[in-house]
C-alpha cells in the first residue's frame, strides 16, 4: 500500500539521518526494527550498494526497497535461475566468487553456517567490500548457553544442513584471519532455541505435524510457554548468551 510504503521510508529516512517529523513519532511507535538496526549500524544511505549473499528470492532486499534503497544485488547459487525484479532489485545464479565491482554493505543473513569453506567466502567478501563498507554475518553461536544446556539436542546443530558453528571467539579469529575486525556484535537469539531443543527432547523433529513449527496451535507449548522462552531468550541476548548474534565486520587498518 502507498500509504505504508511511504511510512516505512520516512521511518528509515529518520533512523539513517534523523530527521523527519513523521518518521520520528514512526520510530517512537513502532521502535527499531532488526533491519533498521542493521543499515544503521553499517552506517548506510540509500545511495550504498548492498549485497545479500545466500538470498533465496530476496526478502530482505526487497524491503530494503520499499525503504528507499536503490542498488540492490543478491546471490545464491541454488537458485533455479536470476532473479530480476521490477523494483531495480536483481539476484544472480552465481557464486560469490563470480560477482564482481565493489559493496558498501555485504549480508550473510543465516547463509555461512551452510558453507563448508567460510573462510574462502570471507576473503572473497573482503574482496568485494568498499573501504569504508561492513560486513554483516548473522549466524548461529556455540558455546552459548542452549548449546551447553541442550548439547546434541540443541536444534542450531541442523545437521548436515549446518556446517559451520562457531563460538564468539572463532568468529573473531576467522574475521581476523580474512582481513577483518569484528567492530560491534548484537546477540538476537529467540524462543526458537528453547522450543526447538525442547521438542528435540521429546523426540519431536521440526517439521513433524505435532511441531510449533508447523502447528503452533497444536504443539505441545502454550503461549505462556513460548512467551516465557522468548522473555527468556531476550534475558540471554543482554547477557551475550543468546544462541544467535549478527557480527558487524570491517577491514583493518593497513
Amino acid at each position: 500500500m502507498p500509504l505504508k510504503r511511504f511510512l516505512k521510508k520516512e521511518r528509515a529516512k529518520f533512523v539513517l539521518t534523523g530527521n523527519g517529523l513523521i518518521g520520528r513519532l514512526m520510530h517512537r511507535i513502532t521502535g527499531e526494527s532488526d533491519m533498521l538496526k542493521w543499515i544503521k549500524n553499517a552506517a548506510l544511505n540509500t545511495d550504498s550498494k548492498i549485497l545479500d549473499v545466500g538470498c533465496g528470492a530476496g526478502i530482505f532486499l526487497l524491503e530494503l526497497q520499499q525503504l528507499g534503497f536503490r542498488h540492490l544485488q543478491g546471490v545464491d547459487p541454488f537458485l533455479s535461475n536470476d532473479i530480476f525484479y521490477d523494483n531495480g532489485v536483481k539476484i544472480w545464479k552465481k557464486q560469490l566468487s563470480d560477482m564482481s565491482g565493489s559493496f558498501d554493505l555485504i549480508m550473510f543473513h543465516h547463509s555461512l553456517e551452510h558453507i563448508a569453506t567460510p573462510h574462502a567466502y570471507l576473503e572473497t567478501a573482503h574482496r568485494l567490500l568498499a573501504p569504508n563498507g561492513t560486513v554483516l554475518i548473522r549466524v548461529p553461536v556455540a558455546g552459548t548457553f542452549a548449546w551447553k544446556h541442550y548439547r546434541m539436542n540443541w536444534v542450531q546443530l541442523d545437521a548436515p544442513r549446518h556446517l559451520f558453528l562457531p563460538t564468539v571467539k572463532g568468529m573473531h579469529l576467522l574475521a581476523e584471519q580474512c582481513g577483518f575486525e569484528i567492530f560491534k556484535t548484537d546477540f538476537d537469539s529467540t524462543a526458537f532455541q528453547f522450543w526447538g531443543s525442547e521438542q528435540y527432547l521429546k523426540e519431536i523433529p521440526l517439521m513433524d505435524a505435532r511441531s510449533h513449527a508447523i502447528n503452533p496451535k497444536h504443539s505441545i507449548f502454550s503461549d505462556t510457554d513460548i512467551a516465557s522462552f522468548e522473555a527468556r531468550a531476550q534475558a540471554l541476548n543482554r547477557e551475550q548468551q543468546g544462541d544467535q548474534a549478527c557480527f558487524y565486520l570491517r577491514k583493518k587498518e593497513p
